[in-house]
């Protein structure tokens, strides 16, 4: 009688050991999911980053051939309203071109962000994949004995 109560226990123990890793299959399903979250999120903002980049480059060669244009509009008017017009326009275009590069800065620093949590997530899965190894190596161990 006494053998058949400790043998109930530790069919028990075994029972919540088994609800434990089932569990912590779910909780790894949950980061795998996550992980994966976090992937197309990252690879969102490496995108909008190359478009941002290849737009500020862009940008860039667009202010390049406005100032040529300027130098031929200069040596050719001396027309005081056109002249004032153009450096609006060229001081529109610079400002946009700020405005990118800041776009750039935030989009690169996000990305970093998001990297750092990949590596944190990363590092948690193999964590709980460690611990789930044990606990199922420790429930194996556990059912061999109540087998014996």
């Amino acid at each position: 009688l006494w053998q058949c109560k400790r043998l109930e226990q530790e069919l028990h123990h075994l029972k919540e050991q088994n609800q434990t890793s089932a569990n912590n299959m779910r909780h790894l399903t949950a980061e795998n999911n996550q992980e994966r979250a976090l992937k197309a999120k990252l690879l969102a903002m490496q995108q909008a980053r190359e478009t941002a980049i290849q737009q500020y480059k862009k940008l860039e060669e667009e202010i390049q051939t406005l100032r040529v244009y300027y130098s031929l509009h200069k040596s050719l008017s001396q027309e005081e309203n056109l002249k004032d017009q153009f450096n609006h326009t060229l001081s529109t275009y610079e400002e946009a071109l700020r405005n990118r590069e800041n776009i750039v800065a935030i989009t690169q620093q996000q990305h970093e962000e998001l990297a750092a949590q990949l590596q944190q997530a990363l590092a948690d899965r193999a964590n709980m994949e460690l611990e789930l190894r044990h606990a199922t190596e420790a429930s194996r161990a556990a059912n061999d004995k109540v087998q014996k």
